[in-house]
């Protein structure tokens, strides 16, 4: 099943065309591109500082559908601290830095 990421919304925003295209797999010139790579070391900073503030949190891993399945095993299991939290509701897809379970909120 295709899905639609924030990210994917994001570049569908600036060129529906370049959606088409990253859902084919095709490289593009972001992939070496220095703002690109200034983000993921920034991604890896917000990952750290989140594990510092949260240090009982569990990180989720693995591929989309592993990811999904694990976060709705947790949610399930009772209150929890989650990094990169995965949950799907139809094609939409999202990803969370931080999820914090706490009874029904």
């Amino acid at each position: 099943m295709v899905t639609l990421s924030k990210s994917d919304f994001q570049l569908a925003s600036t060129c529906p065309k370049k959606l088409v295209y990253k859902k084919k797999g095709y490289p593009t010139a972001n992939d070496t591109n220095e703002f690109m790579e200034m983000l993921a070391k920034g991604g890896y900073m917000v990952a750290k500082m989140a594990t510092l503030l949260f240090p009982t949190g569990v990180e989720v891993v693995g591929k989309t559908n592993d990811a999904i399945e694990t976060t709705r095993q947790l949610l399930d299991a009772g209150d929890c601290i989650l990094f990169e939290a995965a949950v799907q509701a139809g094609q939409k897809l999202i990803r969370i830095d931080i999820l914090k379970k706490s009874g029904d909120s």
